[in-house]
């Protein structure tokens, strides 16, 4: 059984957090991975530690919009991403809602549509599926708010 710790994500992990997104995301986030570190939610982001070794994180901005969950590929499919994703619905204390752009990839949609996310727009490129934004709603008054911010986006 692997020893899995959960903790907020703090400044002090940068270096790991940005090395292993290089590990797992194409190059060519880095710039959005950057810009969304410098606009995180450090109430809302979190890093997982296995011996004391960053694993996995989750970076939601002050927007709360998940710019990112990593998980490193020695590590995937042991329900980190799917931890990660409800620790951060549990630390949505504000009653706020939470929102999200995938990736084209349709298993994504579907396993943040397990956690309660709806899609709320999709976008297409040349006729092919490249996007889909999403919403989980905490039955707040800013529900519409984030939506209409996802479709100026």
């Amino acid at each position: 059984m692997k020893d899995y710790s959960f903790i907020s994500l703090k400044w002090k992990h940068y270096n790991s957090c940005k090395k292993l997104l290089e590990n797992v995301f194409h190059i060519s986030e880095l710039p959005f991975f950057i810009r969304a570190w410098n606009n995180r939610s450090e109430d809302n982001s979190f890093v997982v530690t296995n011996l004391n070794v960053i694993i996995a994180f989750a970076l939601v901005d002050n927007n709360h919009k998940i710019q990112y969950i990593c998980v490193n590929k020695d590590f995937q499919n042991e329900r980190i991403g799917s931890k990660l994703l409800e620790k951060i619905i549990a630390s949505s204390t504000e009653k706020r809602s939470l929102w999200l752009a995938t990736s084209s990839d349709e298993r994504l949609v579907a396993w943040y549509s397990r956690y309660g996310f709806s899609v709320i727009k999709k976008e297409y490129k040349n006729g092919e599926f490249v996007s889909a934004h999403m919403v989980w709603r905490n039955r707040c008054r800013n529900a519409s708010k984030i939506e209409k911010r996802i479709f100026d986006y």
